[in-house]
């Protein structure tokens, strides 16, 4: 089996997972397009206010698992790079993952990101290694994204009201 084939069935494989597939029926994120090696996902997130929003993020997989992802904000309508205004921006840790800084998201487990200031040696428990799967990512970008919780009914009516 080739390389490219090789990544193909990997990519297959994680994509069939139960806790794949659990994240999907639990809205937590969901699979846009798959044309290897690029997969398109949304992932869903919480603002500050308590609302709903989702954001994209195009995996580039070319490698996988052996390689670790290239992971993007991705505009999923333009079909580019996330522009800076349209990136989370609070809490500080959510920022600075999603900073646009020239390459993917800004993560150890990230193909640039965890080579960049030697920051997948610095926290191995994040970092990319070919025992790790995408639901590891999508795991995290979902924690990153709803950092906020979610505000109750009750909570909602008491800050209108004050």
């Amino acid at each position: 089996m080739d390389a490219k084939a090789a990544a193909m069935a990997a990519v297959a494989v994680d994509l069939a997972t139960a806790p794949f597939l659990r994240g999907i029926a639990n809205k937590r994120w969901n699979v846009i397009d798959f044309t290897f090696p690029e997969l398109l996902m949304e992932v869903s997130g919480t603002n500050s206010d308590g609302s709903s929003r989702s954001y994209g993020f195009r995996f580039l997989l070319d490698g996988f698992p052996t390689n670790a992802p290239d992971v993007r904000c991705w505009d999923l309508v333009s079909n580019s790079n996330l522009h800076s205004d349209q990136r989370p921006k609070v809490p500080a840790r959510t920022a600075e993952a999603f900073k646009e800084w020239g390459y993917g998201v800004y993560r150890p487990w990230e193909r640039n990101g965890g080579t960049h200031n030697n920051w997948a040696s610095l926290h191995p428990n994040l970092a990319w290694h070919a025992a790790r799967n995408l639901t590891f990512i999508l795991e995290d970008l979902h924690e990153l994204l709803n950092a906020y919780p979610r505000k109750t009914a009750t909570e909602s009516q008491a800050t209108t009201t004050l």
